[in-house]
């Protein structure tokens, strides 16, 4: 039964700024993480070609950067600037995902989708970090929304309008320039629409034609695609059977609240067989909207567990966001199916609705405590410090020097990282640094990573140790030269 205009309205006001406001709230509350400000330094060029180079070297798409590029020169480098397109393509998800939902099955689906969307850590935490995460998710959902109304109308014997397939290839070009797993799953689309059309040749020409159009506009990305593939990320390690509960996790917050989810989709499973069954119709149809959330949320998962096990580990959560929207809009369907009456139904979705978020709020204590690398307060203890201790040298420790100066910048202090050290092959060349520069103190700051024990006993060592703040993913350790 379609709900009435008017209370969908309110209903999807309501969600929409619910899920505006956890994602424009604090979003400065928390220091900028490793891969923010990997994203920082990436943008730091003295043009947008020396910039666009970079990428290639770090074997990046260049689109998310050159976002971010324009918007430092016109707004700024804070961490305000810097999340502002995450949290603005947040809401815009709540809103197509809404859409999709509604056209998929009805207006139930679509607010519990929007909802699920608005309110798990998932969707609102990368819509608070400065990386294309949640740019990804909106694009995925755009090209997806389209893809799938426009293929629907080939099916029926309808040509999609010429707006419309110049949005889809538009959308999917953004979505594939992104990220690499865009271009997969963009891929994925291509090869499923041939698949349905394999034996209409006239449909299959057009498709065909769509995505050639899309090949053409990716061409420059592919050698680097096939650089990345066979490039070794130390710290993705290859997948196994907890990887399953893993992503679930990622999903719906924590395995507390998975276990009911895949009851839920159990149940939707069963239901519809059983439908099937009493129709006596066995036939899977690759446009019902159950088949085609089904292949979006479980055949991108499986490609890259595969690829994973027999090839290289390329298998991360985040990277997968893009299967984030069938998950819930199948959830949605599931709650909406349950055999209840109609109030006891709308209950039963604003219970759930409100578990997720008190989930978020309380337990994961989402806006209460830190969760980031804090790598913003431990430079501020530094510079708080700094005047007790002026003939001092700055090592860090984390992947790049300018995560820290970052800081330092911003907090008005001339101070700068001297030095990044924090494993063992990196003793001889502190010491040589030490004898040189002659500090009475040392500072060592890290986030992020982890000094190695071995670095750390050499500190000890030839070091006394006169003060150590613990920090989230951080510390900060001041030491005087030993004999001073």
């Amino acid at each position: 039964m379609q709900m009435n205009n008017r209370r969908v309205l309110i209903i999807f006001s309501l969600i929409l700024s619910l899920g505006s406001a956890l994602r424009f709230y604090g979003l400065d509350h928390e220091s900028l993480e490793n891969d923010e400000l990997a994203s920082w330094v990436e943008i730091h060029h003295e043009n947008l070609g020396s910039m666009i180079e970079g990428l290639r070297y770090r074997m990046s798409p260049p689109l998310y950067h050159i976002l971010l590029y324009f918007v430092i020169k016109h707004y700024g480098d804070s961490e305000v600037a810097l999340r502002i397109p995450s949290a603005v393509s947040g809401v815009l998800s709540i809103i197509i995902i809404f859409f999709l939902g509604r056209h998929l099955y009805s207006e139930k689906e679509g607010l519990m989708a929007a909802g699920l969307t608005a309110l798990l850590w998932c969707p609102v935490y990368y819509s608070q970090e400065a990386r294309v995460y949640s740019l990804l998710l909106l694009f995925t959902l755009l090209s997806t929304y389209l893809w799938i109304t426009g293929i629907r109308e080939f099916d029926k014997g309808r040509n999609p309008s010429t707006l419309k397939i110049t949005l889809y290839i538009l959308t999917a070009i953004i979505c594939a320039h992104l990220h690499y797993f865009g271009f997969y799953w963009i891929a994925l689309q291509g090869l499923y629409s041939i698949g349905i059309f394999l034996k209409r040749p006239r449909d299959l020409v057009k498709i065909s034609l769509v995505y050639w159009v899309i090949g053409i506009a990716y061409l420059p990305e592919v050698p680097l695609i096939m650089q990345d593939l066979h490039k070794v990320h130390q710290w993705i390690k290859p997948p196994g059977i907890r990887t399953f509960g893993g992503y679930a996790r990622f999903l719906f917050n924590s395995m507390g609240l998975v276990f009911p989810v895949a009851g839920l989709y159990l149940f939707l499973f069963v239901r519809s067989v059983k439908k099937k069954v009493e129709a006596k119709k066995f036939e899977i149809d690759p446009l019902a909207s159950g088949t085609l959330l089904a292949f979006w949320l479980v055949v991108p998962f499986m490609g890259v567990f595969i690829t994973s096990i027999v090839s290289t580990p390329v298998l991360t959560y985040r990277n997968l966001i893009l299967s984030l929207p069938p998950a819930y809009l199948l959830l949605s369907r599931a709650m909406t199916q349950l055999p209840v009456r109609s109030t006891l139904q709308t209950v039963t979705t604003v219970g759930v609705l409100a578990i997720f978020l008190g989930d978020l709020l309380f337990v994961k204590r989402y806006f209460s405590i830190p969760h980031k690398a804090q790598f913003r307060e431990t430079v501020e203890y530094v510079i708080q410090h700094d005047d007790l201790y002026k003939d001092s040298m700055i090592i860090g420790w984390a992947w790049d020097r300018d995560y820290f100066n970052y800081y330092f910048e911003r907090g008005g202090s001339p101070r700068r990282v001297d030095l990044i050290a924090g494993s063992e092959e990196d003793i001889e060349s502190t010491q040589r640094q030490i004898l040189s520069k002659n500090p009475s103190f040392i500072w060592m700051i890290q986030a992020h990573r982890r000094m190695g024990e071995g670095f750390r006993d050499f500190l000890d060592e030839d070091l006394q140790l006169i003060d150590h703040q613990s920090l989230v993913w951080a510390e900060v350790r001041l030491y005087k030269r030993r004999g001073l």
